[in-house]
């Protein structure tokens, strides 16, 4: 009783304020007040539907990768932007380090997606960009609960997998993947790694002439994928091959680099020492430093 009585008597004072003002009827007061208002205006925002075909960026020209509709990673950060579609450009603020107006959208556009997998599997990749593994693993896995056959997020719990070193995992889920979508390119790239980290060769090489034969042969990520497995198997000549149709401009990169010189100093070339130099100068990573100084001692 003692809250209905105070709020009696707070609004009994404010009445008292107006006074000498015109007594408005309730119907001319809600007109006065609601009059902008609509009957749409208190209805549910309309939720969007996961589509297949949504899986994929519409990029046009802005790059020609084999991964590149399936992944931001192939498309240059200054390019990202131009993309219109509203799940992309969530993530798309996260490739860029725009992490609070990442958050700002999210909140936003919330309602319309929050039964689509696809939205949550761009809030995973934007804890994976801020390298907050344990809470992306909890968003992939919730796109994939709503959707047990969303490719997109089974390919990046593969991911998860292998930077918790559970490999053997990551290769359930990268096989799952094309289980369920054969055409899926970027699982096939990820899983075609791990059969070379393991020495399944005849398995990679496969993927690889698959991949470049449906995608574009002179993807960088693929080739320079190719040119390791060529190196594991002991033939540098044909490694170097797979570099020289990459683009220059990516070759002074590190992780290209990196196996540049590897198979320079493979093949007994001089090249090797002067790729050597420029990488001393680069600031490695530690775990580059490590690949680095394990290549030297070969």
């Amino acid at each position: 009783m003692k809250l209905i009585i105070s709020i009696l008597i707070t609004s009994f004072f404010i009445s008292c304020g107006s006074s000498q003002k015109k007594t408005l009827t309730d119907d001319e007061w809600l007109e006065q007040e609601l009059g902008s208002l609509k009957n749409e205006d208190f209805l549910p925002e309309k939720e969007v539907q996961y589509k297949r075909g949504k899986d994929f960026h519409s990029i046009d020209d802005l790059v020609n990768d084999a991964l590149a509709d399936e992944s931001l990673a192939k498309i240059d950060l200054e390019k990202i932007e131009k993309i219109d579609n509203e799940l992309t450009r969530l993530v798309s603020y996260c490739y860029v380090g725009k992490f609070d107006e990442a958050k700002k959208f999210g909140d936003q556009i919330y309602g319309k997606y929050r039964r689509n997998p696809s939205y949550w599997n761009q809030i995973g990749s934007c804890f994976y960009f801020q390298r907050n593994i344990k809470k992306a693993k909890l968003f992939y896995r919730r796109a994939y609960n709503l959707n047990n056959r969303f490719v997109p997020a089974i390919n990046n719990l593969g991911v998860i997998y292998i930077l918790e070193g559970k490999d053997r995992k990551a290769q359930a889920a990268f096989e799952q993947a094309l289980v369920i979508d054969k055409n899926a390119n970027t699982p096939k790239y990820n899983l075609t790694n791990l059969y070379i980290r393991y020495g399944l060769f005849s398995k990679a090489n496969s993927f690889i002439n698959n991949l470049l034969t449906r995608g574009n042969k002179y993807d960088k990520d693929i080739l320079l994928s190719q040119a390791y497995l060529y190196l594991y198997q002991n033939q540098p000549q044909q490694a170097l091959n797979s570099l020289s149709k990459i683009e220059k401009k990516y070759l002074s990169r590190k992780r290209f680099a990196l196996v540049l010189y590897f198979a320079y100093k493979k093949a007994n070339d001089k090249k090797a020492e002067e790729i050597a130099s420029f990488l001393a100068e680069q600031g490695l990573s530690p775990s580059e430093q490590n690949t680095f100084n394990r290549m030297r001692s070969l």
